[in-house]
């Protein structure tokens, strides 16, 4: 299994592991570790380069912008999974009250 590890959270962030355990215990289907990196990388980009704190967007949209991210690094990611695993890490921001580090 593939995880990075990161500095401890501090209050009103979550760290990408508390993300992905949290992936793991509501995602319905298996997807292989490196799948999970490229779309939560994608997804730390847009959040991070493109929303920023504070911003408002529509959860719709988010699946679309990281897939548009996946693309440019040339990365086929089935629609479904990108839509699955980023509605998943949006769920999991708004239960947590953070933002991704």
């Amino acid at each position: 299994m593939l995880i990075k590890l990161y500095d401890v959270p501090t209050e009103g962030e979550i760290n990408s592991l508390n993300a992905y355990e949290y992936f793991v215990r509501k995602m319905d289907t298996k997807i292989p570790d490196e799948l999970w990196e490229s779309i939560n990388s994608a997804f730390a980009k847009v959040w991070n380069d493109k929303l920023g704190i504070g911003r408002h967007f529509y959860w719709d949209e988010i699946p679309l912008m990281v897939r548009n991210v996946l693309s440019e690094e040339k990365k086929l990611v089935p629609n479904d999974i990108i839509e699955k695993v980023t509605l998943l890490i949006l769920e999991y921001i708004e239960s947590n009250n953070g933002i991704i580090t």
